[in-house]
């Protein structure tokens, strides 16, 4: 039964799939909305909130990603920008758990530089 919510997250996001194939805006955004929402609680039933400072980071990233995701809903330029910063605002959520496990500066070092160097490029293209 704890699973329950990862088999409607999926069956969910099979409906928002099928949702966007066929241009039905309301059910994309009923469907996206509760395999965002489903998610968090397959997180949450799982013990996450409990598991210390790292799994509440990623619960706090998982929130902010359905933010980002039911933004996107919209076709507002706001709504779209609000969408990534949600996101951007996830990522800084799920390098804060990576941060609490520790990190050496080294392995973060090897994966900051090309990421850097990726960033940059992609800004230059944009």
């Amino acid at each position: 039964m704890e699973h329950l919510p990862a088999l409607l997250c999926v069956l969910l996001t099979a409906v928002l799939v099928w949702g966007e194939a066929n241009n039905r805006p309301t059910l994309r955004a009923i469907s996206k909305t509760g395999a965002a929402s489903a998610f968090i609680v397959y997180a949450l039933v799982l013990g996450a909130w409990q598991g210390g400072a790292a799994p509440r980071w990623i619960v706090l990233g998982l929130c902010l990603s359905m933010v980002g995701d039911l933004a996107l809903l919209s076709r507002d330029k706001r709504f779209f920008l609000g969408g990534l910063v949600a996101f951007l605002l996830a990522h800084v959520a799920y390098v804060g758990a990576f941060v609490t496990l520790g990190m050496s500066a080294s392995a973060l070092a090897v994966v900051l530089l090309p990421l850097t160097g990726f960033a940059y490029g992609v800004h230059r293209w944009l």
